[in-house]
């Protein structure tokens, strides 16, 4: 994933690893793409496969985060059974001598990047084109009994006119039913509030639509 802007990224925290260095066994950093609260997304130069791919890494000052490091290896266990067109694609989970997730390289901009940089609207056929795809992959995603709750234009990728959604390292999971309302399951434990996510399965006793 490219993400280009003129504007360097300030960073808290440890420095991120620098060009050159192994990132995890035959992977080689390039450069550092991006930090979040919790992790570093570097390019990288995959040996075995002789081409570009994405690392993701707990950030420096996190790496000892049991709790980081279990979502990054859910989010690759979850990516690598999923095989749909506009959800990116991961290739391994490694664990060290740091936990890494290794996913595909997309060579497209962020849909915050676009909204940000371009100085005219987005056309509205293009805008079409991405909302399909999307509701093509969380359709995917549902039918998978799983939610992406952490659905923004930073996390969705446009490659040639094509959606790519990324970042699945905080799901959701359909659990049981209380009253004709489902829980969620975000990891093992159950939120603390049923997600009205069930659009009008009961009528009220007036005949008035449900809430939803």
């Amino acid at each position: 994933m490219t993400d280009h802007t003129d504007r360097e990224e300030t960073l808290e925290g440890p420095p991120p690893l620098g060009a050159g260095e192994a990132i995890a066994p035959g992977y080689g950093i390039i450069t550092h793409l991006h930090r979040s609260n919790n992790f570093d997304v570097y390019d990288a130069w995959s040996e075995e496969r002789a081409c570009r791919c994405i690392a993701k890494v707990p950030c420096p000052d996190r790496v000892d985060d049991p709790t980081v490091s279990q979502r990054l290896f859910r989010e690759g266990r979850l990516l690598k059974k999923l095989t749909h067109p506009h959800i990116v694609r991961a290739y391994e989970t490694i664990r060290d001598p740091r936990p890494t997730l290794i996913l595909e390289t997309l060579t497209g901009e962020t849909l915050q990047h676009m909204i940000e940089t371009r100085q005219r609207r987005l056309p509205l056929k293009g805008i079409v084109h991405l909302g399909l795809h999307l509701c093509s992959a969380v359709h995917y995603l549902h039918r998978h009994e799983i939610l992406h709750l952490d659905l923004k234009p930073s996390n969705i990728v446009s490659e040639h006119g094509l959606a790519k959604l990324l970042d699945l390292n905080l799901p959701g999971f359909f659990g049981g039913s209380v009253n004709g309302l489902r829980s969620v399951v975000v990891g093992r434990a159950h939120c603390s509030r049923w997600l009205r996510i069930r659009l009008v399965e009961r009528r009220r006793s007036d005949g008035g639509c449900g809430e939803c």
